[in-house]
């Protein structure tokens, strides 16, 4: 699961993907969210910002407990532990958000995508970002190679519209939203 030095500062967390959930915060307003793979939280935190409720989800304990610690935004974010490589999401959401998590699952992507997609309301949104196409040698990396223009066109084939997509070079990363058509 996504794992980053965060540090405090005065609005809230901030992390190396901050902007990843800057840029999906577009697609949450008024929405019931799940952040996939939430780690200690600092993305719940900013799409609580403008969702109803953020529902945060990892397989760390201690992730999860830091994360209760923050009540700023009580009552628009739950927290729960959950494992994505041996279960579906529990609910029915507006929007998923899984920031650099597809890497780290034993699962492939795209039976990790089909989860995602069968957790989605209708005309949900799925938000993504991955390394894009980064070979083997990266710490905790389970999947390689995933490269944006696979992944869109696997959604694509799935019944998703994609509403953006972009690679963002210098963070070695690619980023997506898609709507699911059904």
């Amino acid at each position: 699961m996504e794992r980053v030095n965060v540090v405090p500062y005065k609005n809230g967390w901030r992390g190396a993907g901050q902007w990843r959930y800057e840029a999906f915060k577009q697609f949450c307003k008024d929405k019931e969210v799940a952040d996939a793979a939430c780690g200690l939280g600092y993305g719940t935190y900013i799409l609580a910002d403008v969702a109803k409720v953020v529902y945060g989800y990892d397989i760390s304990l201690d992730s999860l407990r830091l994360c209760e610690k923050d009540k700023t935004r009580e009552g628009r974010t739950i927290y729960k532990c959950w494992d994505l490589d041996k279960n579906v999401l529990p609910l029915k959401y507006d929007v998923i958000v899984s920031s650099e998590t597809i890497e780290h699952l034993k699962s492939s992507v795209y039976t990790t995508i089909d989860r995602f997609a069968s957790r989605l309301d209708h005309h949900g949104i799925l938000c993504l970002t991955h390394p894009e196409n980064q070979g083997p040698g990266a710490d905790l990396h389970l999947q390689f190679g995933i490269k944006n223009s696979d992944v869109c066109a696997y959604l694509e084939k799935s019944g998703f519209e994609i509403l953006m997509s972009e690679i963002i070079i210098e963070h070695e990363s690619s980023w997506i939203a898609a709507q699911l058509l059904r």
